[in-house]
């Protein structure tokens, strides 16, 4: 059935629980309850440092929708891709944090070296267009990354167009 506020205080001891399983039910319930969910903000930001990938992904959905909310979040947010993210194979979460942390704007700009970093590469990948909103969103101070940028949208990609011809 579609949960809503009167689910809250059932889904809530079941943040903290010991077993993994149980919490990312409990995060994947809470995201489900949209802006409702704040009252458990510091639970969700509890669940951003999570060691469970699933449930640090389900934490950022949650933290979307009241990203004012969470504790520090533009910062821990930031530091969690840079530390975990910015590397690993699976795009989703890193995506999640960029979208996350275009909801701050301007006060998003301690992301500048992160976004390098995933931009030194060049390479187009899923997390390009989320990147670039971000940029966006954080405004003149991003000018830095404007060579990284030109680099990223510019390059070749070996599996896309090359010289004007498919690959």
């Amino acid at each position: 059935p579609p949960l809503g506020k009167e689910d809250l205080p059932v889904i809530g001891p079941r943040l903290a629980s010991h077993v993994a399983p149980v919490r990312r039910q409990a995060y994947e319930s809470l995201r489900a309850t949209g802006a409702e969910g704040v009252v458990h903000a510091r639970e969700v930001a509890i669940g951003l440092v999570d060691q469970d990938p699933a449930v640090v992904l389900s934490s950022l959905q949650c933290a979307q929708h009241y990203p004012d909310k969470i504790q520090d979040g533009c910062g821990t947010v930031v530091k969690i891709l840079d530390q975990r993210y910015v590397e690993a194979k699976d795009d989703r979460i890193a995506i999640a944090c960029l979208e996350y942390l275009s909801s701050f704007g301007p006060k998003a700009a301690g992301a500048i070296p992160t976004l390098r970093r995933i931009a030194k590469d060049g390479q187009h990948t899923t997390r390009t267009v989320p990147m670039l909103r971000l940029v966006q969103s954080i405004g003149p101070e991003s000018h830095p990354l404007v060579p990284d940028l030109t680099r990223l949208v510019t390059k070749p990609q070996v599996q896309g167009f090359v010289n004007g011809q498919a690959a």
